[in-house]
């Protein structure tokens, strides 16, 4: 009987304690650290001052601040494409969405990063073929200076009829269009969907003569 009764004691006690629990995560203290905890962050145009792993150090009139990523969260460029933490670099200026992960709000574990100073978007541009390599070539621009074209297996080659050619007909000198994503920080096209050479076929100089 004693056994049963200290059992039932130690059941009591047990309950008692699982009992107080909730009572203490419901104390005034403990609400407002849950709700320190639920609270959005956002930071914009702060600069990054290092990247480490999956942790970014940014700065933002001149307060240190910790960005923590995780699989949840979301990178986009510029122009709103898709991104991922291997694009961002020191200096990028970034805006950043989040929840703040310390009272100190010095750290937050962000949902969305978006880098300003990342602007790859598709586009089409003209230039004049300056240098050919294996993979590609450098084009002279009017707007946007040398751009190094890269491209691939998917990239079509056609004469300023439309109509197709290859690789191996693109000459130095010759003008050409090009399709592709453009990324202004590295001046680089790549993803080409086509390249048009202007200059092929060769246009007809020959000077028509005048019949009597």
């Amino acid at each position: 009987m004693k056994k049963i009764a200290y059992l039932g004691v130690f059941i009591l006690i047990v309950l008692a304690i699982f009992k107080t629990t909730p009572t203490f995560a419901q104390s005034p203290t403990n609400k407002k650290q849950m709700r320190f905890i639920a609270t959005a962050a956002h930071l914009s145009n702060a600069s990054v001052t290092a990247v480490s792993g999956n942790t970014l150090t940014v700065s933002k009139e001149g307060k240190s601040y910790t960005i923590n990523t995780d699989t949840k969260t979301q990178f986009r460029r510029r122009f709103w494409g898709k991104s991922s933490i291997s694009e961002i670099s020191t200096g990028d200026e970034i805006n950043i969405w989040g929840k703040w992960a310390n009272e100190e709000k010095t750290t937050i574990t962000a949902r969305l990063i978006r880098d300003l100073s990342i602007q790859k978007r598709n586009g089409v541009f003209i230039g004049q073929i300056k240098e050919k390599t294996d993979s590609g070539f450098t084009m002279q621009t009017i707007n946007r200076g040398l751009q190094t074209v890269t491209v691939d297996k998917n990239t079509k080659y056609l004469n300023r009829m439309g109509q197709n050619i290859n690789f191996a007909d693109l000459a130095v000198n010759d003008k050409v269009k090009v399709k592709g994503l453009w990324d202004n920080k590295s001046n680089t096209i790549t993803e080409v969907v086509y390249v048009k050479d202007f200059n092929i076929p060769a246009k007809n100089n020959v000077t028509p003569t005048l019949t009597k």
